[in-house]
């Protein structure tokens, strides 16, 4: 099993970082969902969102790594003779990566600006490098709170474009990021 990625198959430092991220995605949402809708102000609400916090900035860690490995080890080739679709492929993704950038960084902008700390699994705080400012958290939470919708319509549409090379092209789109071996020789 290769670190790298090769011209059919991701490699186990690309598959483990999709899977990752996609973990602490999902558990950034919810603990965000569950924080501003179902809990009351105190201590653990505080602390779930710190818990958010700390999801957010390893996403942001997680992208960087990411787009470095991509330098040192390209994605497989495409899969699919539908320009279109390829097309659309790379829009959705390029859409997440941009998100999983401009979430974390409008976020930490709208706690530092609100004037809170940014602790990383308490293990230590992030500097607020922005101070108390209402005018920049007027503008980052919103970029927060609508790149959260946005990011979650484009993963539908990722999982969707997974599964339909799955389930009706029958091809190696979803078992190359699973690990699962393809149909094709390296």
């Amino acid at each position: 099993m290769s670190l790298k990625n090769t011209p059919n198959s991701f490699g186990l430092v690309s598959r483990a970082n999709h899977w990752i991220s996609a973990f602490a995605f999902i558990l950034a949402l919810i603990t965000a969902f569950a924080a501003e809708e179902f809990m009351a102000k105190g201590e653990a609400r505080t602390a779930v969102f710190h818990l958010h916090f700390s999801l957010g900035i390893s996403l942001f860690l997680l992208m960087i790594l990411r787009v470095i490995w991509l330098k040192m080890s390209p994605n497989p080739e495409d899969i699919g003779e539908n320009r279109m679709e390829i097309v659309l492929s790379h829009i959705v993704k390029g859409f997440l990566y941009l998100s999983l950038i401009v979430m974390p960084i409008s976020g930490y902008m709208m706690v530092s600006a609100g004037g809170h700390d940014i602790p990383f699994f308490n293990l230590f705080t992030l500097p607020n490098l922005v101070g108390e400012n209402p005018d920049i958290k007027a503008i980052a939470k919103p970029l927060h709170v609508y790149s959260g919708f946005f990011i979650t319509f484009i993963l539908m549409v990722h999982i969707a474009g997974a599964l339909k090379h799955h389930l009706v092209y029958k091809d190696d789109v979803l078992n190359r990021i699973l690990g699962r071996s393809s149909s094709k020789p390296e």
